[in-house]
């Protein structure tokens, strides 16, 4: 097989696999998620700083801050359901030896992907948008155009091409272009979202993922020995 026909393969093939609708339903769900994720963020933030002076602040804080922290497991395992994202453990052996559960905060606190994820969070708002806004139009464009056979009767589609210059479609010849640009416009929206999904799948890496370094920490013996005599000093 050579070169033009794995072409041919790869554009025309991308209606028949299943990582497609799965591509699909995550950039579908991001606008939801990220407007979400915004104003509950912006709010939760701006009231904890506001209130920080009367101490209830820094409740709210702490319970923004656990939220995101949920935030950010879930968005990890979107990435990995839908976007087959591989991503290395949250948890390091040094978080597992924390010991008291201040510390295990800490040590959380100190993991990078708790800030990079909370820049993640923000960015999934318009970005969501953005793709969302592209997504939907072309499918509509495309769902439009694939109807027009059956529909052309009555709701005669029409073409802008430019304020002055209108295709009213209301023939079946015409409303047979349609389909067939409709069919080929399908494989490019379809493309257009897995392109959308790679941006979404890489970013997520970039930003919910452990560096492999970081997530394979290992205590040495020394500070193996230091957590176990300090946990029995606790009890």
């Amino acid at each position: 097989m050579n070169s033009s026909d794995n072409a041919f393969a790869r554009f025309f093939g991308v209606i028949a696999r299943k990582q497609t609708y799965l591509n699909m339903l995550h950039v579908l769900l991001s606008f939801p998620l990220g407007l979400f994720y915004f104003v509950f963020l912006v709010t939760g933030l701006a009231v904890g700083i506001g209130t920080i002076i009367i101490w209830i602040g820094l409740l709210i804080l702490a319970m923004v801050m656990a939220a995101w922290f949920l935030f950010i497991l879930f968005e990890r395992q979107l990435a990995a359901g839908l976007l087959q994202v591989k991503m290395n453990p949250l948890e390091t052996p040094r978080t597992r030896m924390a010991g008291t559960t201040w510390r295990k905060v800490v040590a959380y606190l100190k993991n990078p992907v708790t800030w990079k994820g909370l820049l993640y969070l923000f960015l999934k708002f318009p970005l969501g948008v953005g793709f969302f806004s592209v997504g939907t139009s072309f499918l509509a464009i495309t769902i439009s155009f694939l109807a027009a056979p059956i529909g052309y009767r009555f709701f005669y589609p029409e073409v802008w091409f430019t304020m002055e210059k209108i295709w009213r479609v209301d023939t079946l010849g015409e409303a047979m272009i349609l389909f067939v640009v409709g069919a080929l416009l399908l494989f490019v929206t379809l493309h257009l979202i897995n392109g959308m999904a790679w941006i979404s799948a890489r970013l997520a890496k970039a930003l919910l993922d452990n560096p492999s370094d970081y997530s394979q920490e290992v205590l040495t013996e020394g500070e193996f020995s230091n957590q176990l005599k300090s946990q029995d000093d606790q009890e």
